[in-house]
């Protein structure tokens, strides 16, 4: 379940910073019915330029309603992360992972149980640590760039 938050986290940051998130604002009255959810998810495949089969487009609006119930919900939460369909939207948690997944194992072995992985966080014990730093302001960071398929 962690892993699964951190996908998701990890999606939103790579969608907000390399501006994919150029979709759709969802209103309440885009769920009022299956033909109008349908229509929300023809004008975000047209916007996308993404087409599919009549099978393919059945199975990929199931998915693409489930996202866009579950970005609608957060955004409703009264919190400041506010989420959008990027050209993502239509596909499942694990097909996104599958094509866009790494194997890097930082992430693992940072969050790993006791005895989980041979030593220990090297800053477990660290003290007065400031809340958020914006590592962007320090230039310790890149801007992301979308790399596709790269890897596989």
């Amino acid at each position: 379940m962690t892993m699964m938050k951190f996908l998701i986290v990890f999606v939103v940051l790579i969608a907000f910073a390399s501006h994919l998130c150029e979709g759709f604002d969802l209103e309440r009255k885009d769920f009022e019915s299956e033909k109008s959810l349908m229509q929300l998810y023809k004008r975000w495949s047209s916007h996308h330029r993404i087409s599919r089969n009549a099978h393919e487009m059945h199975k990929r609006f199931k998915i693409f309603q489930d996202n866009a119930k579950r970005v609608f919900k957060v955004n409703h939460m009264g919190k400041s992360l506010k989420l959008r369909l990027n050209q993502f939207a239509d596909l499942s948690d694990d097909e996104f992972s599958m094509m866009y997944g790494s194997n890097i194992t930082h992430y693992n072995n940072l969050h790993a149980k006791a005895g989980g992985r041979v030593g220990g966080f090297m800053y477990e014990r660290a003290m007065n640590i400031p809340f958020s730093i914006d590592w962007r302001e320090k230039g310790a960071v890149n801007a992301i760039k979308n790399q596709g398929l790269c890897g596989n």
